[in-house]
């Protein structure tokens, strides 16, 4: 019986032995190149041009440790397909996509609209949608030689960049399989992030510059960082973030609140005339800073929430009444009345639609022990 046990044991070991595979020493990962970033621009004729970022690993032999190199690579063609094709030709290394950050497009391509070059990304068997996508105004070339102190690869950069989303509440975030999702539903218009080179400043850096607004796949127009907070509110897609308010005691002086938790509920309804699109929107913060001084009493705090509340108002209706003159449904208005009322026939909803904002704040942590005055 024992002998019998052991032969079993003996050759599930064995075939587990032959079953395994991996790398011997570093001959096949050194062989490899993995893409960070792809950007896809268009020459004069509208025909693609794709920029690959890629990490070529090699280990240091007088280190024993592992190393990098970043590598650009250009390919040229009829289709995406086509110049992704040059771009293999023109190395004997294989490409890995399992590390790609981001698909950036030019607004040069974009304006031409981004369905002619995007299929590749959701069809590729090799691709991953998860990377974010983006648009930039800057030249390809410039994007992909910039160097940033502490970190040498955009598509990481950028990826760093959108994730760090509680650095500010007017910054757009939006993910490739988010977009080929969005992208025929309702209106067909959608907000994607907008980045580009930040200069004047010491050290030039890659930075988020708001959202470009895509319809139909065509860049349209550029959403400022100055609408970015409106429309995040109204779109639930601000979850953490600061505020600033004039201080109550000190009109000059500004007191600043940090977002500590943001959800904002959508109601719609249609009476057959009138679209009445109503957006509550329930905020809790806390004060960060005070300037000059503020006496933390009970009367203070609510002309605090009582001007916060004001702002986010403000500012929600401002962006909502823009981009509706504008005939632009970045607010998925088309869609929200689709799902609700699917029988009714509207050809224009936005046109028709009126805007309530209600804003529900609550400020936590503001005891009068936590007074300051200059």
């Amino acid at each position: 019986m024992k002998k019998t046990k052991r032969i079993i044991s003996s050759i599930i070991l064995f075939c587990n032995l032959i079953s395994f595979s991996g790398c011997f020493s570093y001959r096949d990962i050194n062989k490899l190149l993995f893409i960070t970033s792809v950007i896809v621009d268009i020459d004069k004729d509208n025909r693609p041009i794709l920029y690959v970022e890629a990490f070529k690993p090699f280990r240091s032999s007088s280190s024993g440790s592992e190393r990098g190199q970043r590598v650009f690579l250009k390919g040229t063609g009829k289709t995406t397909y086509e110049a992704l094709r040059d771009i293999h030709l023109s190395t004997s290394y294989k490409l890995n996509y399992t590390q790609h950050k981001a698909v950036i497009f030019t607004c040069r391509a974009a304006k031409v609209g981004i369905d002619n070059w995007l299929d590749i990304f959701d069809r590729h068997q090799e691709f991953i949608i998860r990377p974010y996508i983006a648009i930039t105004n800057d030249n390809p070339e410039d994007l992909m030689k910039l160097k940033i102190a502490g970190q040498e690869y955009l598509g990481i950069i950028v990826k760093e960049l959108i994730d760090n989303e509680g650095a500010s509440t007017r910054a757009v975030r939006l993910a490739l399989n988010e977009y080929l999702n969005r992208r025929l539903i309702g209106s067909k218009t959608e907000v994607i992030t907008l980045i580009g080179i930040k200069k004047n400043v010491p050290e030039e850096r890659v930075e988020i510059d708001g959202g470009a607004i895509l319809k139909d796949d065509k860049f349209m127009e550029i959403l400022p960082r100055t609408d970015g907070q409106g429309y995040n509110f109204l779109m639930n897609t601000l979850k953490t973030g600061s505020l600033e308010i004039s201080n109550p005691q000190q009109e000059n002086n500004f007191v600043s609140l940090n977002i500590l938790s943001n959800r904002t509920s959508t109601d719609l309804t249609y009476d057959g005339k009138v679209i009445r699109l109503r957006k509550t929107i329930n905020i809790k913060t806390n004060i960060e800073e005070i300037e000059k001084g503020l006496v933390l009493s009970s009367e203070n705090i609510f002309k605090v929430k009582q001007k916060s509340e004001d702002n986010i108002k403000r500012a929600c209706v401002r962006v909502f009444e823009k981009y509706k003159e504008q005939d632009l449904d970045i607010f998925q208005v088309k869609e929200t009345l689709e799902r609700k009322y699917p029988n009714a026939k509207v050809e224009n909803p936005l046109k028709i639609t009126e805007l309530e904002v209600v804003v529900n704040e609550n400020i936590e942590g503001s005891p009068d022990t936590q007074d300051f005055w200059d």
